[in-house]
């Protein structure tokens, strides 16, 4: 069985950080990607950022920087998801960018076998601030309060995360899946764990599935 693990939430909020308590040790790689462009009708060439740990079983579909957010496009996240399919058992996508459609992709996604792992990292606005301004900080951007134009575009991707959490819980019907919430007061590791936990839970409801129809246990991934 493949997993994606999908991590919604604004920008500051931890979800990088989650994607590589999740991960452990990453390895970043650089590729070039060869694909066709229907609008074009001629082959181009990309280059896809992503992240492999040890064991090699782990993905992080990106950087381990910036994990989902340096792939700009979402045809090129979706293309490198594919790609990763063919060598890791669990995918992690991290990207703020993700929209409803993303979510109609992965319930339609002709991969057999699929697991999905939602998770929406929910923390106050407040906190949600202090966090970004800290980061900006530490980047050496030192100021008062937030940019105006910065704060406006956190709270929209505050409710675009919202919305697409609120649209996969109510329209995902792909099985096995699990919904996971992350509040405030958790590490990157204690997160991790929660959703370790779920990745077993539907890795188990597989396992008993498959005694059920051919007397064999699903492969454990974890």
């Amino acid at each position: 069985m493949k997993v994606v693990i999908l991590i919604l939430g604004a920008c500051g909020v931890g979800k990088t950080s989650l994607a590589r308590a999740l991960a452990g040790d990453l390895v970043e790689h650089v590729a070039c990607n060869l694909y066709y462009d229907e609008r074009s009708h001629c082959y181009r060439s990309e280059k896809i950022v992503y992240a492999l740990s040890c064991s090699g079983r782990i993905a992080l579909a990106g950087s381990v920087q910036s994990g989902s957010d340096s792939i700009s496009r979402s045809e090129t996240l979706r293309r490198l998801i594919n790609l990763l399919f063919d060598s890791s058992d669990v995918i992690v996508v991290d990207a703020f960018r993700t929209s409803m459609s993303f979510v109609d992709w992965l319930q339609h996604h002709p991969k057999r076998g699929l697991g999905t792992i939602i998770v929406h990292i929910d923390i106050p606005e407040k906190i949600n601030v202090d966090r970004l301004e800290g980061r900006r900080a530490r980047r050496g951007q030192r100021e008062a309060n937030l940019p105006s134009r910065t704060y406006a575009n956190l709270l929209s991707l505050r409710r675009r995360a919202e919305r697409v959490w609120e649209y996969a819980r109510a329209s995902y019907k792909r099985t096995p899946n699990e919904f996971v919430i992350i509040g405030e007061g958790l590490t990157p590791e204690q997160a991790a764990d929660r959703v370790w936990k779920a990745v077993a839970k539907i890795s188990q409801t597989v396992s008993r599935k498959g005694k059920r129809h051919d007397g064999r246990s699903a492969r454990k991934i974890c």
